[in-house]
């Protein structure tokens, strides 16, 4: 999580240790093709609609800022469906736009709700009281599967640490987590998390540690994680540097110590400087090969993507999407 001029310097949280790694390893393909339009009301309350074939949701939705919104920023549809916000325990909300994952200024407010075709309903609610705290509230509800749950979060920012504690009422599990600083240079950071489930009444604890650095000369930057699971036995290390500067690659090595499973990916990314195209490769025994090209421009974003599985399961995704941002004058500019 970016820190802005108001927040204090902190180390990020334990969920996003290894961010870096997931962005480039995890990213979601698109499956059919999906059309989106977002409507600019104000400065502060934007509105999403879009339809799809091939079994894409199709859904209709709103985002309301308490900050006022750049006029020339490009919508990002992307960032609901990250991997990243699914394993912190938030809900994927396809409508969300760059405002999700941009750091709220102090006092500031977030309000994000959407609704889908077959029924079901997410929203969210995130609000920042102080440069240290910030709350969020979010759900998910669905009236023909007859399904539901909540999401609680806190956050607190500190100079050298960060610690966030969440409740959901899918199993209804409790967690704490953390990440302190080692150093005043924060090239080393260390956490932990810790869980408990109250519908299968089992704990959970992992532990990790983060390095990063930046080279002096090129100004590549090189980010390592590893974090360790006790009770299931995972090990994860990531290991992610900039080759230049239009290309990034990063590759995860996971084993379980109990069957002695292993998995391992290496991901590409390449996006040249002061250009809108972002292409992304990887190849990973979990998710099988996959490659992404996004383009964002101040009205228009698109993602073209296609990948397939290993055996002895083959699937097969080939998909765009496509969303357009209208002007405040009604008017959609291309």
């Amino acid at each position: 999580m970016a820190a802005d001029h108001d927040a204090p310097v902190f180390p990020g949280d334990y969920s996003e240790l290894s961010r870096v790694a997931e962005g480039l390893l995890d990213f979601s393909v698109p499956t059919g093709v999906a059309l989106g339009a977002v409507k600019r009301i104000s400065p502060y309350f934007l509105r999403h609609l879009s339809i799809g074939l091939v079994d894409v949701p199709r859904f209709v939705g709103f985002n309301y800022v308490s900050h006022p919104r750049q006029s020339n920023a490009a919508v990002n549809p992307f960032a609901g469906a990250s991997a990243d916000l699914a394993a912190a325990h938030e809900p994927a909300a396809a409508g969300q736009d760059e405002d999700y994952s941009q750091p709220l200024p102090v006092q500031g407010w977030r309000l994000f709700s959407c609704v889908f075709d077959d029924g079901s309903v997410e929203a969210m609610l995130d609000h920042r009281p102080s440069a240290r705290w910030r709350f969020q509230a979010s759900g998910i509800s669905s009236f023909h599967k007859n399904m539901s749950h909540l999401n609680f979060l806190a956050f607190r920012y500190a100079p050298n640490w960060s610690g966030r504690m969440i409740y959901t009422t899918e199993e209804h599990m409790l967690g704490f987590s953390g990440m302190r600083a080692l150093s005043s240079s924060k090239e080393w950071a260390v956490g932990g998390e810790v869980f408990y489930s109250f519908s299968q009444e089992a704990p959970g604890l992992s532990v990790g540690a983060r390095y990063h650095t930046v080279n002096a000369n090129t100004g590549h930057t090189t980010v390592v994680a590893t974090t360790f699971s006790p009770i299931p036995g995972h090990v994860t290390a990531t290991y992610t540097s900039d080759l230049t500067q239009a290309m990034v690659a990063s590759t995860r090595f996971e084993y379980n110590v109990h069957s002695n499973e292993a998995e391992f990916g290496v991901g590409l990314r390449l996006q040249p400087p002061n250009s809108p195209f972002d292409l992304r490769f990887r190849v990973d025994t979990s998710h099988g090969i996959g490659v992404l090209l996004r383009a964002r421009f101040p009205h228009l974003t698109l993602a073209l993507g296609a990948g397939c599985s290993f055996p002895p399961n083959v699937t097969t995704r080939v998909g765009l999407d496509l969303r357009v941002e209208s002007s405040r004058d009604g008017g959609y500019a291309g």
